[in-house]
């Protein structure tokens, strides 16, 4: 577990006028507001307490789940032993 460690990446991409200043404008404008909705998750994530996470929990998963199922068995694997 690493604790306080982390990179985010956020990028904003748009064609939306297809007049290449504006668009540049509107990415300017989409990254500030990117970050500053980072910041709000960042808050949130930290102050939460996390719930109980693992494969027999009584979960209803569906198949685009798939990876957090692989993540709980690699983790549950490797706690066995």
């Amino acid at each position: 577990m690493v604790c306080g460690t982390w990179v985010l990446a956020l990028r904003f991409y748009n064609k939306i006028t297809g007049i290449r200043a504006i668009d540049k404008a509107i990415a300017w404008l989409g990254s500030k507001a990117n970050r500053m909705v980072e910041r709000q998750d960042k808050r949130v994530v930290e102050t939460q307490i996390p719930k109980k996470s693992g494969l027999r929990i009584n979960e209803k998963l569906v198949a685009a789940d798939r990876p957090i199922i692989e993540y709980r068995s690699k983790r549950e694997e490797l706690n066995r032993g």
